[in-house]
Order: C-alpha cells, then sequence, then structure tokens
C-alpha cells in the first residue's frame, strides 16, 4: 500500500515537473549561457504598460513564425544580423532604452542579446538595459499576454518553431505552421 501512495505521489510530483518547470528551466540555464540578464514575461508585460516608448522588443525568429504571432510592437531580425547592422539599422538602441530579445524559448534571443552585450562593454554610453525575455513568445503566450501579427491584433495563436518544440505552449495556445 505504501508503495501505491509512493509511487502515486512521485507520478503527481513528475507531471507537475513536466508542465510547469521545462520553461523555468530552460531560461535559467539560457541566461547563464548566454549571460544576458533574463526579463520575465509579467515583468516585460508591466513595463509595456507604464513605460511602452522606453522598451524597444526584437523578435529573433523567422519570418515564417513572426507572420503567426509577435509580441506587440516588436520588430524581427535575423538570427545572424551582425551586432553592427543592428545598430545601424537601429540606431534607437543607444538612446538608453531598454532592449529585450525574445524567441521561441530564448536560445536564439539569447546568443543575439549576448552579441550585444559583448559588443557594447566598453561601449556602454548611450545603451540602456539588455534582456532576453524568459521562456519566449511561448512563456508570454501561456500567460495569455497580447500578440499580434501583421494584420493586428490575434488570439493566443503562435508558430511552435518545429513540432518537437509545441509541447511547450499549453494547451490554451493554438500551433500553427504557416
Amino acid at each position: 500500500m505504501r508503495w501505491l501512495v509512493l509511487l502515486g505521489i512521485t507520478g503527481l510530483l513528475a507531471g507537475l515537473y513536466i508542465a510547469f518547470f521545462p520553461l523555468h528551466l530552460a531560461s535559467v540555464i539560457l541566461g547563464i549561457r548566454h549571460r544576458v540578464p533574463m526579463i520575465d514575461t509579467q515583468v516585460l508585460a508591466q513595463r509595456l504598460q507604464k513605460e511602452p516608448g522606453d522598451v524597444l522588443i526584437f523578435d529573433v525568429r523567422s519570418e515564417a513564425e513572426y507572420r503567426v504571432s509577435h509580441l506587440p510592437g516588436a520588430i524581427r531580425i535575423s538570427e545572424g544580423l551582425p551586432v553592427e547592422d543592428l545598430l545601424a539599422n537601429h540606431p534607437q538602441i543607444l538612446g538608453g532604452k531598454t532592449v529585450v530579445f525574445y524567441c521561441s524559448v530564448g536560445e536564439r534571443s539569447g546568443e543575439m542579446g549576448a552579441r550585444l552585450v559583448q559588443q557594447s562593454e566598453g561601449k556602454a554610453a548611450g545603451m540602456g538595459e539588455i534582456y532576453n525575455l524568459s521562456g519566449g513568445i511561448f512563456a508570454w503566450a501561456n500567460r495569455a499576454f497580447p500578440l499580434e501579427n501583421p494584420t493586428g491584433p490575434v488570439k493566443q495563436v503562435v508558430h511552435p518553431f518545429s513540432k518537437n518544440w509545441g509541447w511547450l505552449l499549453s494547451g490554451q495556445v493554438e500551433k500553427r505552421f504557416d
């Protein structure tokens, strides 16, 4: 009987781990790996409400992913965009604004943020804070924060990057490959 109770508790804990922990763990690991501070989805949402003009958001996903949905006001940039081109095309980065990069879960955006941080070391005059969105657009959509596509606001729909990554999106978020 004790084994059955122990097995049941273990199963419950494993289920909770699978449901809630992966995005958080991925965010922690990516933050350490890329040495870019993470910003929580709730913190970013509050900042966007209070100071919308003080935050620049860059989407580091493919054009197809971006077309399905993105964070409101996000600017899409290519994953391998050289930092020099990023700064030349978006000089407002040097205007002291907070810069937030995101992708699906934080890997591609973490790499871009790390390159910007590395490039800006020693030249930080005028550069604001640089963050990677914790959990990426998956965490943003899972918390039901607003999304849009090129035609305007959309319901909770996200391109899942690949069939292998879609399980990180909650059941409330539609997965769409366009």
